[in-house]
């Protein structure tokens, strides 16, 4: 097989690093410190999860009129910033969301028009869990949640699939 070599060589790195800070521990009353001020500061951003998905569905609503290239870019810019703020917040729904959400709003220019179902999808379970302060993985209504937005999902994708078959 071509690039290959008879008597391949295997090459251990170094671990400088592991020898010079392992093993890392942390003592208890740290953690409990750091979990002090991570409640500290959920307790006082509570409301921004719902503002920044509000900050979000309004951008979008902007952004969908003509789907202009700077006004897309803050929509992916507020949903990457809220995925963060979901884990931070303990919204581990509101993360996975925007993950996925940022991969749609990254659509060429030209196929983001067929996407906006899929799109508006995200926005809508965004707001159901910010409006519902839900967290962890939602129960039932996450479920459901998920249910819609794979359907939405599946629809587009299989249009997208048939055009482009259709195109060949």
């Amino acid at each position: 097989m071509a690039g290959r070599t008879e008597n391949p060589q295997i090459v251990t790195a170094p671990r400088e690093l592991a020898q010079k800070f392992a093993p890392v521990t942390f003592k208890p009353e740290d953690i409990a410190a750091v979990e002090q001020v991570l409640e500290r500061f959920r307790e006082q951003n509570q409301s921004m999860i719902v503002d920044e998905v509000r900050r979000l569905a309004e951008a979008w609503h902007e952004a969908s009129k003509e789907y202009g290239a700077d006004l897309v870019k803050n929509c992916v810019a507020i949903a990457h910033d809220l995925g963060g703020y979901g884990g931070t917040l303990g919204f581990p729904m509101v993360t996975s969301l925007c993950r996925s959400l940022c991969r749609y709003l990254r659509l060429e220019r030209e196929i983001l028009p067929s996407a906006c179902s899929v799109i508006e999808a995200h926005v809508s379970a965004l707001q159901v869990v910010a409006a519902k302060q839900i967290k962890g993985d939602g129960g039932a209504v996450g479920r459901a949640l998920s249910a819609e937005l794979s359907h939405a999902i599946e629809k587009f994708e299989g249009d997208r699939a048939r055009a482009a078959k259709a195109r060949a």
